[in-house]
């Protein structure tokens, strides 16, 4: 599959983040509520998306009390949520040093280590979270990414179980299974456990996304634009969107439908270089030469800054 384009990524951190702190962290912000209205004042503008005063109330917190653990994990969860992971992770471990027997610090370490590309740290912390509290899906959830990134595929899937079993229902479970899937060529399987996620949390825009995706490599055109225009209602600025639409629109011989669709793509995202190569592909065939032209040179210069990022 095609690498998440940077409006994709920000769509399933807020996900993660929010999720990670209504599931897991609320029972733990709430025993400390009383102790500072600093903090009583982050975690209102946490719950409200508002992480910048989130922040701002969570600093101020840790300034009155610096041994306070609570304080430093909400201020950590707030650095976390505006990408400042490097300092969110230094509060972390100070929150773990504090408690160290804390599931949930463990866990949100865990996941700031993650969203840094550090897997190998992370897998150690995640663990040592499934040790302190077995029950801890959203963290068997990161502990089965971090295998799957680390490309252990077969201890991925055994996480992924576990959580299946113990919360048919649980967010995600059946998305990440389907990666499972997807990565062994199981399209069939795929499908089924993307539906159940879709039709389990039909927000779920990802998942409307990546279903949509084996539909059009199956054939199954209606289906992919169906699953498509509903993934539009949630999220219309996500230019995956976009682009898939453009390559169906183009399998239908919409070529004018195609190019309208790939465009739109291209202006929410313009680094993304998988549009421009379709969009040279489509005015090609328009016959507008000069326009394919310029969208191919719009690839290969994406294509080389890309290639000249990686580490």
């Amino acid at each position: 599959m095609n690498k998440l384009t940077k409006e994709e990524q920000r769509v399933r951190r807020v996900c993660v983040f929010i999720a990670c702190f209504f599931v897991h962290g609320h029972f733990y912000l709430s025993a400390a509520l009383a102790q500072s209205s600093y903090y009583e004042d982050a975690v209102e503008k946490f719950n409200k998306e508002q992480y910048v005063d989130a922040w701002v109330a969570a600093r101020k917190s840790v300034e009155q009390d610096a041994n306070n653990a609570h304080y430093r994990r909400l201020y950590a969860l707030t650095l976390a949520a505006l990408k400042q992971f490097s300092e969110a992770e230094e509060n972390l471990r100070k929150a773990i040093t504090l408690e160290p027997l804390e599931a949930d610090f463990h866990y949100n370490l865990g996941m700031v280590l993650f969203e840094q590309r550090k897997e190998k740290q992370a897998l150690s912390i995640l663990r040592r979270t499934i040790e302190l509290a077995p029950e801890h899906l959203m963290a068997r959830i990161y502990l089965g990414r971090t295998y799957f990134n680390l490309d252990l595929k077969e201890l991925a899937l055994e996480q992924f179980m576990i959580v299946a079993k113990r919360d048919p229902r649980f967010p995600w479970v059946h998305y990440h299974l389907a990666r499972i899937h997807l990565n062994r060529g199981a399209e069939i399987e795929a499908i089924r456990e993307l539906t159940t996620e879709v039709q389990l949390y039909p927000t779920n825009t990802l998942a409307q996304v990546r279903l949509a995706e084996v539909w059009l490599k199956t054939g199954e055109l209606q289906k992919a634009v169906h699953q498509l225009l509903e993934a539009e209602k949630q999220a219309p600025t996500l230019p995956r969107v976009h682009y898939l639409l453009a390559k169906i629109y183009w399998k239908r011989g919409q070529l004018e439908q195609a190019i309208a669709a790939a465009n739109k793509g291209a202006k929410l995202a313009p680094e993304y270089r998988d549009v421009h190569y379709l969009l040279a592909q489509l005015y090609q065939e328009n016959g507008q030469s000069e326009q394919a032209s310029q969208e191919l040179q719009t690839f290969e210069r994406l294509k080389t800054v890309e290639q000249n990022n990686e580490p």
